[in-house]
């Protein structure tokens, strides 16, 4: 942060401070005057009087400043920089206090001495101290609450504070509840990991393809959540739904963009005492990160800015299309090193923020988001041919399928690949994953040897699935089980390891990480706290999970995912029979019932179905 994002706010602070000190000052005149002007007779032109109370409101604005607005500026560098404005306006009262009780106790002196003699004289003098109270008053509330609305945190500068701690103690210790934070100590941590484009293609997920050591103790470690889905089905309006916490009716891909004053959750950890930093693609971020909120982050360090430290391998192209030709499905490649993959050099950096940048006197939320296993996909020469590619399990479409309405997939009709072909894509996709356990598992031992885990929420996840050959397609995209669907695991301190069953969606991240850190929940969100997941993975989750995506919106139950067609038409998959969305059931007399009730949650939820576009 420069040095004029310091000093702007506190000098705007100041100049609506004086006008509300005016304000308050004149309107505490009002009384004090009139008792004035009937009780006494003064050589004083009305003119000096004014002159007088002019030259006295200038005094009290000057001692503001120094003994309330100057302390508070210098002493955000000793932890109070990250106050909600609500805070930061009881600082600034509680601050003015001692001048408050100056007055009135001088006032009280005079008007001792004055009583017995001269009643009016008391009456002037306790109503001569209304406009000095208020206009301290309203100076302290005033540039407390300002200077923490229009700069709600900044990373912490280096020295000073003991005098502006001084200053404020006896204020501080007035109101412990006013306070900006607890010592960090005592306040939980979070560390916040997303992969991008992950399937639940995992060895806890029952993968026997996956080899994903780290990320399997982790879930052992921890809570696995079996059924956690997204709200989007593409980066920017799921990102954009988890980052706010709220669902696609609410909040459109580019919702951030065009509604800034939206709270984030970075934005929302931040202003209640937490430093927060994003490393990578946590937003969905472009090269002027139009995405990323500009108050939530105290370290922001973009995707684009992090490159490998040794130059990665020729990236091949997995392009073959039997029918139609098409090319340019993706593209993988395979390296000698770590070294040679961006997430590695991502990683370093969340570590850099650890050791170099990290204020002790405050809690941490800590996102990181990975590139894997995006396309292309770049793995390490060791993780690919750790993979065996006869050991895949190929997913032909079967003849009976249900056919889907046009523009329900990306690729259509779907890929026709060779059996050889494909096996090369899976085994270059789970080359991908394993080389992202690696980096992920490297980090959290680093982390946890130089102890930044204590008492630290860990999260893992993935912005959306991806598919492998499901329907023919090569991508996401599509509003169904594998690319709706995500791995979650939650680690957090106190609570045992298990697996829950319940259903969750990825809008309630922003809740449950307020609930963890014992924040109230923001204003507005669509989502919930999952944490009674983690502490009992036995107790019910959510009665049904909603997207809405490329042609069409989807609830899925327990037991059935219900899709509805931007053309009116609409598929019911039970899983109990059917786990890979072939078979639509929806046009059995017996399934009508069943297709109401859940017709009836996506309007809730979702509001009405657009219109079909012609």
């Amino acid at each position: 942060m420069t040095l004029t994002d310091r000093i702007l706010p506190s000098l705007q602070a100041l100049l609506a401070s004086w006008l509300c000190c005016n304000l308050a000052f004149w309107v505490g005149v009002i009384p004090w005057w009139v008792t004035y002007r009937r009780s006494f007779s003064h050589d004083m032109r009305d003119l000096d009087v004014l002159l007088v109370i002019g030259f006295v409101t200038a005094c009290y604005l000057s001692l503001c400043w120094l003994f309330l607005a100057l302390p508070c500026e210098l002493f955000r560098t000793k932890g109070l920089g990250s106050m909600p404005p609500r805070r930061g306006a009881m600082i600034g009262v509680l601050a003015s206090l001692p001048f408050v009780v100056a007055i009135i106790t001088a006032s009280g002196w005079r008007a001792t001495e004055e009583l017995a003699t001269n009643p009016a004289v008391a009456l002037e003098a306790f109503l001569g101290t209304l406009p000095h109270v208020l206009g301290m008053l309203a100076t302290g509330f005033s540039f407390g609450w300002l200077r923490q609305k229009w700069s709600p945190s900044g990373p912490a500068a280096s020295g000073g504070g003991s005098t502006a701690a001084t200053l404020l103690a006896v204020a501080c210790l007035l109101a412990p509840s006013a306070q900006a934070a607890e010592p960090a100590s005592n306040r939980p941590n979070i560390l916040f990991i997303v992969a991008d484009d992950l399937a639940t293609r995992l060895g806890c997920y029952g993968d026997a393809a996956a080899i994903t050591p780290n990320l399997d103790r982790l879930a052992k470690e921890g809570v696995l959540f079996d059924r956690a889905y997204v709200q989007g089905v593409v980066c920017t309006p799921s990102r954009t739904s988890f980052m706010l916490g709220l669902n696609n009716r609410h909040a459109n891909p580019n919702h951030f963009i065009k509604n800034p004053e939206t709270m984030t959750m970075g934005r929302w950890f931040r202003e209640h005492g937490y430093q927060t930093c994003a490393i990578g693609k946590l937003d969905h971020d472009d090269p002027k990160d139009s995405f990323v909120d500009p108050k939530a982050w105290d370290v922001r360090v973009k995707r684009e800015d992090m490159h490998p430290k040794t130059r990665p391998a020729l990236l091949k192209t997995f392009d073959e299309d039997l029918g139609l030709k098409r090319t340019k499905i993706g593209f993988y490649g395979a390296n000698e090193s770590t070294d040679s993959l961006a997430d590695t050099t991502r990683a370093e950096r969340l570590l850099k923020f650890f050791k170099e940048e990290r204020d002790p006197k405050k809690p941490f939320l800590a996102c990181i988001g990975f590139h894997a296993p995006h396309v292309p996909w770049e793995a390490t020469r060791a993780a690919w041919e750790a993979h065996d590619p006869q050991k895949f399990v190929l997913e032909p479409t079967p003849a009976d399928a249900t056919p889907l309405p046009k523009g329900s997939l990306l690729q259509e009709p779907g890929m026709e690949l060779s059996e050889a072909r494909q096996r090369e894509g899976m085994r270059a996709y789970y080359a991908a994953v394993t080389s992202l356990d690696a980096i992920i598992g490297d980090l959290l031992a680093r982390l946890k040897s130089d102890g930044h885990l204590e008492n630290t929420l860990i999260v893992f996840t993935s912005d959306h699935g991806y598919h492998l050959g499901w329907r023919g397609q090569w991508c996401k995209h599509s509003v169904d089980e594998q690319v709706t669907r995500v791995p979650l695991i939650v680690k957090m301190p106190g609570a045992a390891a298990g697996r829950s069953q319940g259903i969750v969606e990825l809008l309630d991240l922003f809740p449950s990480f307020s609930d963890f850190a014992g924040l109230p929940t923001a204003p507005g969100l669509d989502g919930k706290s999952f944490l009674p997941n983690v502490r009992d993975p036995k107790s019910p989750g959510k009665p049904a999970a909603f997207c809405r995506g490329m042609n069409g919106r989807t609830v899925r139950t327990l037991r059935y995912r219900l899709t509805e067609r931007t053309d009116g038409t609409v598929e019911l998959y039970d899983h109990s029979t059917d786990p890979r969305e072939y078979r639509s059931v929806a046009g059995l007399p017996e399934n009508a019932a069943t297709v109401q009730r859940l017709r009836g949650l996506l309007l809730a939820e979702l509001g009405p179905l657009p219109a079909s576009k012609k």
